[in-house]
Order: structure tokens, then sequence, then C-alpha cells
């Protein structure tokens, strides 16, 4: 069994599983009580570099 692993447009490798938990963590604490309703991509910065619609 191989473990998955992403590359960021940034050019940083990271487990997937590690980084899901991580923002899981995240939401579950006290740092993210302001944080209602959102939808968080988690996608390494691919969305970020998309062209913007016309």
């Amino acid at each position: 069994m191989h473990a998955a692993y992403c590359a960021s447009k940034a050019g940083i490798h990271g487990m997937i599983r590690a980084m899901a938990v991580d923002l899981a963590v995240y939401l579950a604490s006290d740092k993210a009580s302001f944080l209602t309703g959102e939808t968080v991509v988690l996608d390494g910065g691919r969305t970020a570099r998309l062209p913007s619609p016309s």
C-alpha cells in the first residue's frame, strides 16, 4: 500500500491525509470560531492559479 501524495503549485509536497487531519484539527479548535458557513478548498493553491472568469 502506498501513501497518497500531492504537490502544490508552490512546489511543496505533502501527504493528503496529513493535510486533511491538520485542517480538521484547526476547524475543531477555538482558532476557527469565526469561520462559519465557508467552503475550505484544500488543493495546494491550484485554484488560486486558475484564470479568472471574464
